[in-house]
């Protein structure tokens, strides 16, 4: 089983999407649970009513923020607050002219060269 749900945010004039996702694991057959960016602030509180009284639990397994600007990041301070989340992560893209991807791990550990890490290299984060 799995589910997406395009979740709006925001107030109109500046609005987008959070994606709530449930699929049930392979071998386990459990349950998870992924959501991916959480609005500004107050879209916050509805994305936790959401994935209590739709997916029947408490918990996140994983949550994704694509980028810290306030409207995929503001709410998940009450994502936190109002649920467990089990591994919440943030990875920033850049992309340069010569097309190398770059991301910073988001428990703000440093690759060996300093702040952001290139390419295939992992922090380990």
């Amino acid at each position: 089983m799995h589910e997406v749900d395009f979740l709006p945010v925001g107030d109109g004039k500046d609005s987008g999407d959070a994606i709530a996702i449930r699929f049930t694991r392979p071998g386990t057959f459990t349950q998870a649970v992924v959501l991916i960016d959480a609005g500004y602030e107050k879209s916050g509180k509805t994305l936790v009513e959401h994935i209590k009284r739709y997916y029947g639990v408490d918990t996140v397994d994983l949550a994704i923020l694509t980028h810290p600007d306030g409207d995929h990041i503001g709410g998940m301070g009450e994502v936190i607050r109002g649920l467990k989340v089990g591994a919440p992560v943030g990875l920033w893209v850049k992309v340069s002219a010569g097309d190398r991807c770059r991301c910073r791990c988001s428990r703000g550990r440093r690759g060996r060269s300093g702040g952001w890490l290139s390419g295939s290299r992992s922090c380990g984060g």
